[in-house]
């Protein structure tokens, strides 16, 4: 906006939201990204090689496991990325919580399923993937109490601002009376 060849700044009612991010949880989340790549091409090879060679029910098991825990993988990332980046404490919670009561059996399983365990490349696949999983839980608890005690500072802060607010508005017109 320009008067007489001056530029004002726009000033708007929003105000620079602070927030904090957990480096170690960025960071294997970041690592966990690229990996995900390697663990879902080894997962799949090794199931299709040993397919015929196992029995029906751990066919059927191994093919869930796959299809729930795959697109799961990718949503749980998402919540955890964006959950610790922008403090969000719904999102970071999503993560948690996918990753501890549904991803971590899922992986477990997968883990200890017979066409992963014949073969020592997809043993040390899934191993580094509920490494990097369990990691992920350890380190995001203390991450996730640290954002909500940060986010519970912000909230009084706020409150304590808007109460002050009120008593001055309420002052002035007690004032002009």
């Amino acid at each position: 906006m320009k008067r007489n060849g001056n530029s004002t700044p726009k000033v708007t009612d929003y105000a620079e939201e602070e927030v904090i991010a957990h480096l170690w949880v960025q960071l294997l989340i970041h690592i966990n990204v690229y990996f995900y790549a390697v663990w879902l091409l080894v997962a799949i090879v090794f199931l299709h090689y040993e397919f015929l060679n196992i029995s029906g029910i751990e066919q059927t098991l191994s093919i869930l496991s796959l299809v729930v825990a795959i697109p799961l993988e990718v949503f749980r990332l998402y919540l955890g990325h964006t959950g610790n980046l922008m403090s969000a404490i719904p999102s970071f919670a999503g993560f948690l919580i996918l990753s501890t009561l549904i991803q971590l059996p899922l992986q477990i399983y997968l883990l200890l399923a017979t066409h992963t365990i014949n073969h020592l490349a997809a043993t040390v696949t899934q191993s580094i993937a509920i490494g990097l999983l369990v990691l992920q839980i350890v380190v995001g608890v203390p991450a996730m109490r640290q954002i909500s005690a940060f986010r519970r500072k912000q909230f009084q802060m706020q409150r304590w601002q808007y109460v002050g607010k009120r008593a001055d508005t309420a002052k002035e017109a007690k004032d002009e009376q």
